[in-house]
């Protein structure tokens, strides 16, 4: 399975499981927000740590350089190619 369809898969259980769990939580009970928060935080560490399978750089971490200073920046899409190796992705 490469990184596209990765990414893919766990944005579309993030969305299906958020929405059940927002449901829960507006109908049910306050605490199934727990749970949403919860899902909400391992989907953003497992997206962040997708890597390119050469070099292992994170795919979707691209410093921005802006009047000289290089600021970290997390894109929320899988790119083309690797910045680093140029590899397709």
């Amino acid at each position: 399975m490469n990184l596209r369809k990765k990414y893919r898969a766990v944005i579309l259980l993030w969305l299906v499981v958020g929405f059940a769990l927002l449901i829960a939580a507006v109908n049910l009970s306050p605490y199934y927000l727990i749970g949403l928060l919860t899902i909400a935080i391992i989907v953003g560490v497992y997206v962040m740590r997708l890597r390119c399978p050469v070099c292992g750089k994170p795919a979707l971490y691209k410093p921005v350089t802006i009047f000289g200073i290089t600021m970290p920046f997390w894109i929320s899409w899988i790119p083309e190619r690797c910045s680093k190796c140029a590899t397709p992705l």
